[in-house]
């Protein structure tokens, strides 16, 4: 019960660094910190997921989107369902077809 509770404060924490990191390395590497942790239990998850406005914006980039994938791939293979995780994963399939977009169409006229 503690690691789980260290967990989801440590989710919560590095989600919360990236509203106040402005360099895209600083965003891969806390992305790469997030994608370490183990994501077991529901309440971990849920707080990656109550922190997506701090990283929304972030994932345009390459490094970062990854990592959010590879916990993407951790957080499936649990036994636990949780509606909001299913929101993250709309979100980054979203990022993931922005490169197929032609940017003349993502312009506003």
């Amino acid at each position: 019960m503690k690691k789980e509770k260290q967990a989801e404060s440590i989710v919560e924490k590095l989600c919360q660094r990236f509203r106040l990191s402005e360099d895209t390395r600083q965003w891969r590497d806390i992305a790469f910190c997030l994608s370490l942790l183990p994501f077991k239990s529901e309440r971990s998850a849920k707080k990656l997921v109550e922190g997506l406005p701090f990283y929304r914006d972030k994932l345009h980039e390459e490094g970062v989107y990854a990592r959010f994938q590879e916990i993407l791939a951790k957080a499936r293979t649990l036994p636990f369902a949780l509606s909001s995780l299913i929101a993250l994963c709309l979100t980054l399939a979203f990022f993931s077809l922005l490169p197929l977009i032609p940017k003349k169409n993502l312009i506003n006229k």
